[in-house]
């Protein structure tokens, strides 16, 4: 335990009495431990049901080895599979609705599959008003141990948008490349890696456009590629990334796309998707000496994680298995 935090429980306790000792204290703490070091694990099938009129195929697809059943009844669409977690964690949801949002985690490392399926069927079938799906489509998320014990997670939540972002984008809401780079973000969420790096590319394009930066290949092979190494060659502050490499790299990917017909791997597409939201927002945050404009894209990308972080892409009971048992 660090010192603040030691420092903070003496706080807690102000009287001696009530005063642990110190050698009572954990020596490390973190979000979720009760659950991922519980040793009981239970076969729990997670099924979650979408709102949806448009006819899918009822169909089975592997996602790192479990099995996800699709099927439609009616108006519903349900997507159902089954994962052992922990037995105190469903406990809790059962009796206090105490961890219904580590749930999230289990859901969001399906969905990217299951869109990719959508979106298979909606070319195989020429079906236009299939659409993807987010998190906040779901109508029912429920947990089921058995016929008769089963309980209902607390969702869906609603998500305001970002007040700081909210109050900037009326006065930026005719600048196409920030129009393109949020149709980007609503692609990503929605698991559509291949138009979400499309639009991210698109983007950058209109944002040479809009200030007329467009410089003509000397040293590299494009125009394009020239007008970024000059303009975007910068360092990202939190990951070391350069924004020229990884635009490049999206453009590349972009390319395959269109031409070649390429369909990424959705851990794959969702990869590409996030570093170029992310140091393309970089590029647009720190051009020029229009400030308010920076603070914008500078809002936007806060708002891009706080909705990761919200619909379960973030930390996930999976992560912390990975990452903290191997610690022992």
């Amino acid at each position: 335990m660090s010192k603040f935090l030691r420092n903070l429980w003496l706080k807690l306790f102000s009287h001696k009495d009530t005063l642990p000792k110190l050698s009572e204290l954990p020596d490390s703490f973190y979000v979720g431990q009760d659950y991922v070091e519980d040793p009981v694990r239970i076969p729990i099938e997670i099924q979650i049901y979408f709102p949806f009129s448009a006819d899918l195929e009822n169909t089975n697809i592997e996602v790192d080895g479990r099995r996800v059943r699709l099927d439609q009844r009616g108006a519903i669409f349900r997507v159902s599979f089954v994962e052992n977690i922990s037995e105190k964690l469903f406990n809790n949801i059962k009796s206090k609705h105490a961890g219904d949002d580590w749930i999230l985690g289990y859901v969001s490392a399906v969905l990217p599959y299951v869109n990719q399926e959508v979106l298979r069927q909606r070319y195989r079938h020429a079906h236009f008003l299939l659409k993807t799906f987010t998190a906040l489509d779901i109508s029912q998320l429920w947990l089921v141990k058995s016929k008769k014990d089963r309980v209902q997670i607390a969702w869906p939540k609603a998500i305001s948008n970002f007040p700081p972002a909210a109050e900037l984008a009326k006065n930026y809401d005719n600048r196409i490349y920030f129009r393109d780079i949020i149709d980007a973000i609503y692609a990503y969420f929605n698991s559509n890696y291949e138009e979400g790096i499309r639009k991210i590319i698109t983007s950058v394009e209109t944002f040479i456009k809009t200030y007329n930066l467009r410089v003509a290949k000397q040293t590299y092979k494009t125009d394009f590629e020239e007008t970024v190494r000059q303009h975007m060659n910068i360092i990202c502050p939190m990951t070391q990334e350069n924004a020229a490499d990884v635009i490049m790299n999206t453009y590349k990917a972009r390319n395959e796309i269109v031409h070649d017909g390429k369909r990424f791997d959705p851990k794959e597409g969702k990869n590409i998707g996030k570093r170029g939201v992310h140091l393309v927002l970089d590029v647009y945050k720190n051009y020029g000496s229009d400030e308010d404009m920076k603070r914008y894209a500078f809002y936007l990308e806060g708002q891009f994680l706080q909705h990761e972080e919200f619909l379960g892409d973030g930390l996930t009971l999976q992560w912390l298995e990975k990452t903290e048992l191997k610690k022992k």
